[in-house]
């Protein structure tokens, strides 16, 4: 029996790697870890950035606008396949150029021993075979030059393939030198130093309803015109009877006062006001973990460091966000560094440490059922008996257009609004 579980579950993971394997290099994100029997919901945008879709189906035509444009196909490649390729490119060009070298020591007739007098010289030195000309050409096109093979001036065909061969290893160093600077330089390695928080709140803050995320920058290098934008995506219908499977919807998040960040040195609460323009309007509690939508969030920016653009992304799922919490407050300390016994240096000045274990802790906050429940005071679903904190709150008018967001039409009975992650 033991034996039998051991196979069985040898077995499973070797499908489990050979599934992951094909999602790879059909596009779609590598799962890491053990295979899990719950189907994880489906994301457009995973947490870390990786975008999950996929183009099936293609004609040919676009097969050969990728292969037009060789660069950026060549760059988004793996490093795997770019070793392979690196590979097969260096080791191809020199057999090519080493039967080249070996065809010209052949017609001028360097390979036989008995014609070969001290009257007559050979192309190449020492290329009797054609292992000779294969090292010669990996001598010729790396400028090794041991000195034992060695070209002459008798061959003026010799000296136009030596031109063309020292051309063409300096095209294929110029490339790959160039493809690994830009994989080393992507712009999505500086965005992976932006941290999201893992939970988005919803909580009231002067007298508005809000959803709130934190993102905070790893590096000391600073992230120069940086902008956070947001989008809803979602399943709508018109009124045509036309549905729209990715309808997008702008949701504008703000920090502070404006959507543009200049200064991203330490961790910042991005804030979305939910009113009567929001796309989140007709969200409650109650409802909230029955939606079906996705929340992309994007911080378009420019590195300090190397000048590219680079754009930070990451999603939220209706049950990534805690309705009825708030971040957990983040210590910050000053503290002297030590002082410098270089010149030209600063001797002394004043730093800050910013404690991030509790980034994604959230605190559990009295909130209301809905948008409209902050500003009536109550609303059909507090009527039906629904549960749900609604304090009393003063009254204004307010826009319940609905949202055409894919919901189920019953609704839970029990909704657990507080909630602290820790």
């Amino acid at each position: 029996m033991r034996e039998l579980c051991k196979v069985w579950t040898l077995e499973t993971m070797m499908k489990a790697c050979v599934r992951n394997f094909l999602q790879r290099i059909s596009g779609g994100r590598l799962q890491v870890g053990p295979v899990s029997a719950e189907v994880p919901c489906p994301r457009l945008v995973s947490k870390d950035g990786h975008v999950n879709i996929v183009l099936d189906n293609l004609s040919t035509q676009y097969h050969l606008t990728m292969m037009a444009d060789m660069w950026t196909t060549f760059l988004e490649l793996g490093w795997r396949c770019k070793c392979a390729m690196f590979f097969i490119v260096y080791l191809g060009s020199w057999l090519l150029f080493g039967l080249i070298w070996f065809a010209v020591a052949s017609s001028h007739r360097d390979l036989s021993t008995s014609n070969s007098t001290q009257e007559q010289k050979p192309c190449v030195h020492n290329v009797k075979n054609v292992m000779g000309a294969f090292l010669y050409s990996v001598e010729t096109q790396v400028t090794i030059g041991y000195g034992s093979r060695a070209l002459t001036d008798n061959c003026p065909v010799a000296m136009l393939v030596l031109v063309l061969q020292s051309l063409c290893g300096l095209f294929i160093d110029a490339v790959a030198c160039g493809a690994i600077i830009a994989q080393l330089a992507m712009p999505w390695r500086r965005a992976r130093c932006v941290r999201w928080s893992h939970y988005a709140v919803v909580a009231p803050r002067d007298d508005h309803l809000v959803l709130l995320l934190r993102f905070v920058d790893h590096r000391r290098s600073a992230l120069l015109g940086a902008r956070i934008s947001c989008r809803l995506i979602h399943i709508a219908h018109t009124t045509q009877g036309h549905t729209v499977v990715l309808n997008q919807e702008v949701v504008e998040f703000v920090v502070d006062s404006s959507a543009e960040v200049p200064f991203v040195a330490a961790p910042f609460t991005a804030m979305h006001v939910i009113d009567g323009r929001s796309p989140l309007r007709t969200l409650t509690s109650s409802r909230l973990r029955a939606s079906h939508f996705e929340l992309i969030v994007l911080l378009d920016s420019t590195s300090e460091t190397s000048s590219d653009t680079c754009q930070a992304r990451t999603s939220y799922l209706p049950d990534e966000i805690i309705w009825g919490g708030n971040f957990c407050p983040l210590p910050i300390v000053a503290f002297p560094t030590v002082p410098s016994l270089l010149p030209f240096t600063h001797s002394h000045r004043t730093m800050f440490r910013v404690d991030m274990r509790s980034f994604d802790r959230t605190l559990p906050v009295e909130t209301p059922h809905c948008l409209t429940c902050l500003k009536v005071g109550s609303c059909e679903d507090c009527k039906s008996g629904i549960p749900g904190t609604n304090p009393a709150f003063e009254t204004d008018e307010v826009s319940t257009k609905p949202l055409q967001i894919m919901m189920p039409t019953d609704i839970p009975g029990d909704s657990a609004l507080n909630i602290t992650r820790f």
